[in-house]
């Protein structure tokens, strides 16, 4: 795994986590230069991603560990947000479920409605919020078949699920879901609605932002 620095050491560090099968300047290499003007901006190349290394991806849990470690080793436990396209969300999730660094901001991005249109990416977010919803507010999924792919899931792999459900309940990390109109502006990043000081003001049309307590 390799994390590419951009920008001073000195500003806020933001964290930026690319998707499945994406490299690192394909989903960033664009909002990169308007970051570093404001952040040290640190981009994440995992395992098996990265051209210049012979490697491959191993878990989600060894990588997180990795990510971890790397934090702990260059910005002593504390960044000031990370976000993640895909699968770069789970990996933000994972780091806030854990606590073993000190994250003010973790936003969860979606390729999907990050590339659709505005009226789909509105329809996509309220479908996901009608399902999301119980598991944040009860605990449980809505309806007994995802309840049951919950479970299984549970048993298949328990330490990402029980992390991934820590995530989403209000007691250890509040979540916001959002939805923000496109501007002029495409194929940015905005953290502008996080709470985030005003650096690049751009669309993420379809995210969930969250905030530690």
């Amino acid at each position: 795994m390799k994390v590419y620095p951009f920008g001073s050491e000195d500003a806020p560090a933001i964290l930026l986590l690319p998707g499945t099968c994406c490299h690192w300047k394909g989903n960033f290499g664009h909002v990169i230069p308007l970051l570093a003007a404001n952040y040290h901006v640190l981009c994440v190349s995992y395992d098996g991603f990265d051209e210049t290394e012979q490697s491959e991806f191993p878990t989600m849990l060894e990588e997180t560990e990795k990510i971890e470690t790397y934090i702990q080793e260059n910005c002593g436990g504390h960044i000031r947000a990370a976000y993640g396209c895909s699968l770069g969300g789970s990996f933000v999730g994972l780091l806030a479920a854990r606590q073993n660094i000190q994250m003010d901001y973790g936003i969860l991005g979606i390729s999907d409605l990050d590339q659709a249109s505005a009226f789909a990416a509105k329809l996509l977010v309220n479908l996901a919020m009608s399902l999301i919803y119980p598991m944040i507010r009860d605990g449980k999924m809505k309806g007994r078949f995802l309840q049951k792919r919950m479970e299984k899931r549970e048993q298949q792999m328990p330490e990402y699920t029980t992390a991934s459900c820590v995530m989403s309940t209000p007691k250890s990390v509040p979540t916001t879901f959002c939805w923000r109109k496109p501007t002029r502006s495409s194929s940015t990043l905005s953290l502008t609605a996080t709470g985030l000081p005003r650096a690049v003001r751009t669309p993420l049309r379809g995210c969930s932002v969250l905030a530690p307590a």
